[in-house]
């Protein structure tokens, strides 16, 4: 069994999970407003999709973009979006420690978001993804 020294640690940092699979920080140590529970894997490189929503100071601060470069950094496919309510949506697909790289990126943002709010969802994988994108 594998748990990565650092998905442990930041894990102890956050803040405890909800029974929905919310994580929420009022005061973000070490500016982490949420993660998940360290996921425990016998197989390294296994491929994922997660469909992750993010709430908070979202909008108008490059969320989007800096979403798009870190998934092409990571070597990751899917997209991301704006939601009428002021929150993000990204759904991502590729190795299970990239994924669970971006989630935990996405629980602090770029320098001028405030993340108030992270959930995911795990879907199947499908491959359709060719590549990572902004959408409108």
């Amino acid at each position: 069994m594998y748990i990565s020294q650092r998905s442990w640690t930041i894990w102890r940092i956050c803040c405890s999970r909800k029974e929905d699979n919310t994580y929420e920080g009022g005061k973000r140590p070490l500016r982490r407003a949420g993660f998940f529970s360290p996921l425990v894997s016998d197989v390294t490189g296994k491929k994922v999709r997660a469909r992750i929503w993010v709430e908070g100071l979202v909008q108008g601060v490059f969320y989007r973009y800096s979403t798009r470069q870190k998934a092409q950094e990571l070597g990751l496919n899917g997209w991301v979006r704006n939601l009428p309510d002021g929150s993000v949506e990204c759904l991502v697909e590729g190795e299970q420690d990239r994924v669970h790289e971006l989630i935990a990126w996405c629980g602090v943002g770029p320098p001028g978001a405030r993340v108030d709010t992270v959930r995911t969802q795990s879907e199947h994988y499908g491959g359709d993804l060719p590549h990572f994108s902004i959408r409108y």
